[in-house]
């Protein structure tokens, strides 16, 4: 993982459009939503879509990585590998312009958000000198690149950002003052831009933020880290100049980070002043790994984190994983104005879904989209599209899920981008590499295209739904309460073991389908698996052991469906290789409960006698040299294969088989105050 896909709303314009919404009355619906259009844009190569952000006059601007010639959509040449694109729609999704950004090298655009005054500000990483729209030399292999745009599309100015080493920007928010905060991932240590220095060993990366003025002049810049890699995914600037950032750590307490590791990633945040002085951090995470990607600011002055994760029951997460060894499932975890955790909810299917953008609702709910590979199952109630599709989930103000949609074509369709608009709708952004079938209307221009997608509520349009909420897994001596969730308001209930109510309790595994009629008689069915969980089989890492130096021996865990490993080194894998002396312990768990199992391992040092010598005069291998052998005079006689005596030493100093000639000798090596002895017999290969 390493800094990419991303997606930006202007900080200050992000509270602003909610607080509008909700002194409006302009409540979101919980009613499904339908596509109302969809566009591809792109030129004759790759054109990948991270980010975009809502415009003044009520349309889009999207942004990403172009390697496309002039062609298709895109109006004008390449500058150099890749570059930024950005294309501005209007409120239809119908393109008003497009520009190419870049230098004879290669950039990538991960974010951009509106200006207040007027214009946007864009934020990726350059590996450019000065060339094309790049006005500053490289500080390093690649540098944050900042450029501000008018409302036209017309480069107002430049910056490059960055130490001697690689540094990617990620996130860009406005500020209060007119500036803006751009945040992202540096290996670099104290040169160039960057004032501090490393928290981690060199090959580590930490958080780094810059704060820029209005006319993209740097005026302090912060490192926060821990002792291994920090990701910093995305920022949210607060009306008073404060700032949360978000994205992932894989270490515990150590430089910045006071939290202990849950898993071999957590989510991170971290709250800085308007100067940049840091206020808390706190993670979030069970054993297993758990990466932030997205964040969004509450009305209640607190944020919705959102990401992806691998780790059951345990930390911070409250539910289990679904089925699927190694599968990411959808994580969004509430939190209050201090970090605190409110609440949090798992969602996915039995396949890897990844959540990649996050919004609060104007009614106080949560809308989060990202990539599927599910098909309908666990909270994913529509099929697969293709190799992976958009997918949408509509959440309450309290985490409980309302709907869910899944758009895509028959190939991989890569959504990384939600806005929530002002008419209660949605814009879902991404990259797509599907013809135009299932949901995608229109044809590729090259290998991907942008893809947007604009759903939204049309009243009365849409039939009466049910869906069953309730675990879809059970520990054993354990029953599910599951409820039908109906809309409209059912006028009676159906349920396959006969209950009549919305709700049945004390369930055991199995299948369960309702009916719901609705006033006029209309009628929808849901369906809904409980799975008996299964117990960590036992297990045991094998007896206490010494090895010789140099040799290695492979550790195993129990296999199992839904199982999460944590071993005592800090890795995840059902497997460890060890090479070093130590106790190994493997913390084994899974929904129903945890195993643990340890192994001590010891080396010594063994005695190895070479049969095989090389005297060619490399200084590798030229004598024949034993190793290991107890401290002590040896005694060497060696004898060629007529049994004619030719080398003999009563303390044998590796001496023998630089002048040797080409042959097999016997040879026999002795400890006279031991009488220990070897015998075998010795090549000389020239």
């Amino acid at each position: 993982m390493w800094c990419r896909s991303r997606y930006c709303l202007p900080g200050g314009g992000r509270w602003l459009l909610l607080a509008v919404l909700l002194l409006a009355g302009l409540a979101a619906t919980a009613q499904v939503p339908v596509k109302r259009w969809d566009r591809a844009f792109g030129g004759n190569s790759v054109d990948n879509l991270f980010g975009g952000c809502a415009t003044p006059d009520g349309g889009y601007l999207l942004g990403g990585s172009s390697s496309s010639d002039a062609s298709g959509d895109k109006t004008q040449p390449p500058q150099g590998r890749s570059d930024f694109w950005v294309v501005k729609l209007d409120a239809q999704g119908t393109r008003q312009w497009d520009r190419t950004l870049g230098g004879t090298d290669e950039e990538e655009l991960l974010s951009m958000c509106a200006m207040p005054g007027g214009g946007y500000v864009l934020a990726g990483w350059s590996a450019s000198g000065v060339s094309g729209q790049k006005s500053q030399p490289a500080r390093g292999g690649r540098d944050f690149w900042v450029v501000r745009l008018d409302a036209t599309g017309t480069r107002q100015w430049d910056a490059t950002l960055g130490g001697a080493r690689e540094d990617v920007a990620t996130t860009v928010q406005p500020t209060p003052d007119g500036g803006c905060l751009v945040g992202g991932c540096s290996y670099s240590d104290v040169s160039g831009d960057k004032t501090e220095p490393n928290r981690g060993p060199a090959t580590t990366f930490d958080y780094w933020v810059v704060k820029l003025s209005a006319t993209g002049q740097k005026q302090w810049d912060r490192t926060l880290g821990s002792p291994a890699n920090d990701e910093l995914r995305q920022l949210a600037v607060a009306p008073d100049g404060s700032c949360l950032l978000g994205g992932w750590s894989a270490a515990g307490p150590g430089a910045d980070r006071t939290a202990a590791s849950r898993g071999s990633t957590d989510f991170w945040a971290v709250k800085l002043t308007a100067a940049g002085a840091l206020q808390w951090d706190r993670a979030y995470g069970g054993t297993g790994a758990d990466v932030l990607t997205s964040l969004a600011p509450t009305a209640d002055g607190g944020y919705a984190l959102a990401g992806y994760s691998t780790s059951p029951v345990s930390g911070e997460k409250s539910e289990p994983a679904h089925p699927g060894s190694g599968a990411h499932d959808f994580w969004l975890v509430k939190i209050d104005d201090q970090g605190m955790r409110q609440w949090d909810r798992t969602l996915g299917g039995t396949n890897t879904d990844q959540a990649h953008s996050v919004q609060q609702t104007p009614d106080g709910g949560y809308a989060v989209a990202g990539v599927s590979y599910s098909g309908s199952d666990g909270e994913k109630t529509e099929p697969s599209r293709g190799g992976a599709d958009y997918w949408l989930v509509r959440l309450s103000a309290t985490g409980q899920k309302q709907w869910d949609r899944t758009y895509g074509g028959s190939a991989t369709d890569a959504c990384l981008l939600l806005l929530a608009t002002a008419d209660g709708s949605y814009l879902l952004g991404g990259y797509s590499y599907s013809p135009a079938d299932a949901d995608k209307t229109q044809p590729n221009r090259g290998a991907c295209d942008f893809w947007v997608v604009k759903v939204g509520t049309e009243a009365g349009s849409l039939p009466g739904t049910v869906r069953i909420d309730g675990p879809t897994g059970l520990c054993a001596g354990q029953g599910a309460t599951l409820t039908a969730v109906a809309a409209p308001l059912p006028i009676s209930y159906q349920w396959n073991t006969g209950a009549t109510t919305a709700s049945i309790s004390g369930a055991p595994p199995g299948t369960y389908t309702v009916t719901v009629t609705f006033a006029g008689g209309q009628q929808a069915s849901s369906s809904h698996v409980v799975a008996a969980l299964a117990a960590i089989p036992a297990f045991r890492l094998g007896a206490d052991t010494t090895l010789c130096d140099g040799s290695e021996l492979l550790l195993r865990g129990p296999a199992g469906p839904g199982l999460a490993y944590q071993w005592s080194d800090g890795s995840t894998g059902p497997t460890l290789r060890v090479r070093e002396a130590g106790t190994y312990t493997l913390l084994v768990t899974a929904a129903c409960g945890a195993q643990a199992a340890s192994r001590r391992v010891a080396y010594r040092t063994c005695t190895l006698i070479p049969n095989v010598i090389t005297p060619n005069h490399d200084r590798q291998n030229d004598h024949f040299a034993p190793t290991g052998l107890p401290p002590g005079p040896w005694a060497l006689v060696v004898y060629n294969r007529w049994g004619r005596e030719v080398f003999r030493s009563d303390d044998y100093r590796a001496e023998w088989g630089a002048d040797a000639a080409a042959g097999l000798y016997f040879y026999r090596l002795v400890q006279p105050r031991t009488g220990t002895a070897y015998r075998g017999w010795v090549e000389v290969m020239r």
